[in-house]
């Protein structure tokens, strides 16, 4: 029991860590697109995921509808990028495809799931992007919502 507090203890301290550099980077520059490749890949390492990524709020450029476009991806080595997998959602995704997250965005709130446990239209869109579970956590600017930061985990597969 007490190794167990002391790894989450040294886990979090971790985190908090990786929470610091990043703040600073924010606020040192005054363009926060020039930093968020680095931004991006200090957060998937720090959380261990294959792939995080920061997602913008935005209208899709041909229907017209409100979804979510990928500002910058990091991939660990080996895992293709999300785009790669699923072409089609360049312009962005829409939030009627991915409505679970979609009401806990509006609310400010983390969404943490199994793609497995999701609705179908989300979850064969994260299946064939080779999603297992993810974690999102919206960004809110000026009380309004932005975008979201979203860690993605993929299982490794073995090789003989």
């Amino acid at each position: 029991m007490l190794l167990e507090r002391e790894q989450a203890a040294t886990e979090r301290a971790k985190l908090l860590g990786t929470v610091a550099t990043v703040a600073n980077l924010l606020l040192r520059d005054p363009d926060y697109t020039t930093i968020i490749p680095e931004v991006v890949r200090l957060l998937g390492e720090a959380v261990e995921s294959n792939r995080c990524a920061v997602l913008q709020n935005v209208i899709h450029s041909i229907v017209g509808k409100p979804g979510v476009r990928i500002l910058s991806q990091w991939c660990k080595s080996g895992i293709p990028y999300s785009i790669e997998t699923t072409p089609d959602l360049e312009p962005a995704l829409l939030w009627e495809n991915i409505s679970e997250f979609h009401y806990k965005f509006l609310q400010g709130e983390i969404a943490n799931f199994l793609v497995s446990d999701l609705q179908e239209s989300s979850r064969s869109i994260f299946t064939n992007q080779g999603n297992a579970s993810m974690l999102v956590v919206p960004i809110v600017v000026n009380g309004q919502p932005w975008g979201v930061v979203q860690g993605e985990f993929v299982p490794q597969r073995k090789t003989l």
